[in-house]
């Protein structure tokens, strides 16, 4: 299964944490601050992604999980929520609660998830 992992979400600093978090752990991570900036990258880097991690609040986050799914069969999804209640949006294949501080601990949760997600690939 493929390493790089696209993620997805406003804000910036929480992409570069995770990201470098991600790339640490041995993946390659792709940041996308809204769903059009995602398939711009998917499209002019010819991405093929294992992993996409979104926040499930963003304008068309369901239609871009369901043309993803349609596109690459083998993709796993994470939904990144905040305060919201924890739903299972369709084609997700877990939740995560957005962290609401950037530390350690957040980042051994963030990771323990993916790889749950894609026990295949688990970093060296």
């Amino acid at each position: 299964m493929d390493r790089a992992i696209l993620l997805v979400d406003t804000d910036l600093g929480f992409l570069f944490w995770l990201g470098r978090a991600l790339d640490q752990a041995g993946y390659e991570a792709f940041p996308a601050r809204t769903i059009p900036d995602a398939m711009t990258l998917l499209v002019e880097l010819h991405l093929t992604v294992g992993l996409l991690i979104l926040n499930c609040s963003l304008p068309g986050a369901e239609d871009f999980v369901a043309r993803m799914r349609h596109s690459r069969k083998n993709l796993k999804v994470i939904s990144l929520v905040g305060q919201e209640p924890l739903l299972l949006t369709p084609g997700v294949d877990a939740i995560c609660p957005k962290p609401s501080e950037i530390n350690d601990r957040s980042k051994v949760a963030m990771l323990r998830i993916v790889h749950q997600v894609l026990p295949n690939t688990l970093a060296s």
